[in-house]
């Protein structure tokens, strides 16, 4: 099978339906729809097994944050820089004015969805 491909995986998606005929249409009579079916087997902690919708209603919480700081910094570098010359020892202290910024940004969003 040349030029074919073939799938070694895949998701295949299952739902319970049920059909259902609408007639609200005075041209077009009973029109069947399927919808899902809400009521569903679950089991108990204790074991049982019983029928409950699910999947009915949910609440969904978005928390947003944000967190920035800026930082600046001022000083002085010093240095000695040392030579001989001759036989007789040197030094030239030199001292640099320094000025540094740092500004930080932190956002973060989470959402949380928890269905009844």
């Amino acid at each position: 099978m040349e030029g074919q491909i073939t799938l070694i995986s895949g998701i295949y998606y299952i739902y319970e339906t049920e059909n259902i005929a609408l007639n609200y249409n005075p041209f077009i009579q009973n029109i069947n729809i399927s919808r899902l079916k809400n009521e569903v087997p679950i089991i108990r902690q204790n074991g049982s097994v019983d029928k409950r919708n699910i999947g009915i209603g949910y609440d969904m919480v978005t928390w947003f944050t944000e967190s920035e700081t800026s930082t600046e910094l001022s000083g002085f570098e010093p240095n000695l820089a040392a030579f001989i010359v001759g036989i007789f020892p040197g030094a030239v202290p030199t001292i640099w004015p320094t000025k540094k910024f740092q500004n930080t940004r932190f956002r973060a969003a989470v959402s949380t969805k928890s269905d009844q």
